[in-house]
């Protein structure tokens, strides 16, 4: 704590402009979540920072680093919030890899909060994103993912379709050997 503290008394004595100032508590909270240490507190800062300016951008950012430490702590549905939240700033119109990575964090939050329905609409629509950007490296794990929610949701039917799509697009990509992982999960 002591080290925030001392950062907010440096942060105060040399940066003047709020932008500055909040993507500064980012870099920290950066720093911290690196050393696996609770980056929540200078993140929150720069949340509010961000808010109060309406800086989108950098609500963005803070809000995935708070959502990224309540992950890792297990405390999905909080974690969840703050994905939605960087999703809402960030924008329907977005079609970047930025957009894809928090659609499939939302997708696989749900997924461990056994929300089927959603994580499916949630990692179709991060699939049809991905396959815009043309990532044949990530696609099909968003195909494994939908594979595996069938198989819990007992339609191996469905459960083997996606895991074969998976297979066929790292085959594509070049991956042999995640396309043979992706072929052997088909039941």
């Amino acid at each position: 704590m002591q080290e925030i503290l001392d950062f907010e008394e440096k942060v105060a004595s040399t940066l003047a402009d709020p932008r500055d100032i909040g993507m500064a508590y980012v870099n920290l909270g950066n720093e911290l979540a690196g050393k696996g240490l609770d980056a929540s507190v200078p993140a929150f800062l720069a949340l509010h920072i961000f808010q109060s300016i309406n800086d989108a951008n950098g609500i963005v950012q803070a809000a995935m680093i708070i959502a990224n430490h309540l992950f890792l702590s297990n405390q999905y549905t909080h974690a969840l919030n703050y994905m939605k939240m960087a999703d809402r700033y960030l924008g329907e119109d977005s079609d970047s890899k930025l957009k894809a990575y928090i659609l499939e964090k939302i997708a696989f939050i749900y997924f461990q909060e056994k929300q089927y329905p959603d994580s499916i609409e949630t990692y179709m629509k991060c699939a049809e994103m991905l396959e815009t950007l043309g990532d044949l490296n990530e696609i099909p794990k968003i195909y494994s993912a939908l594979g595996m929610i069938y198989q819990d949701l007992k339609k191996a039917d469905q459960a083997n379709e996606m895991f074969m799509k998976a297979a066929t697009i790292a085959r594509d990509a070049g991956n042999e050997a995640d396309a043979e992982k992706y072929e052997s999960f088909v039941l």
